[in-house]
């Protein structure tokens, strides 16, 4: 886990993926996304989200406020290898 003075940065749990759906499910957060994201949908992202933590220690983490300990958003690093694994040439 990283840490700030306000926030945590952590690998996901359960009770952070219906925050996380409430977020994705939103036609304003998702605006410039293509669309809204079905409660399957989210729960396969904060999925691919967690996997590289558990595998590597870094990846998209999932942004705590201290005082509520509630998701509020994700941060982090990604592979490109991850969303583009064909050369890039």
């Amino acid at each position: 886990m990283l840490a700030t003075d306000r926030l945590n940065l952590r690998n996901w749990i359960a009770s952070d993926y219906a925050p996380f759906y409430g977020l994705n499910s939103d036609p304003e957060t998702m605006r410039y996304f293509p669309s809204v994201y079905s409660k399957v949908q989210s729960d396969r992202l904060a999925d691919k989200c967690r996997a590289p933590i558990n595998k590597r220690g870094w990846g998209l983490w999932a942004v705590c406020k201290k005082t509520i300990g509630r998701l509020l958003v994700l941060s982090g690093y990604i592979s490109l290898i991850l969303i583009c694994p064909a050369p890039l040439v």
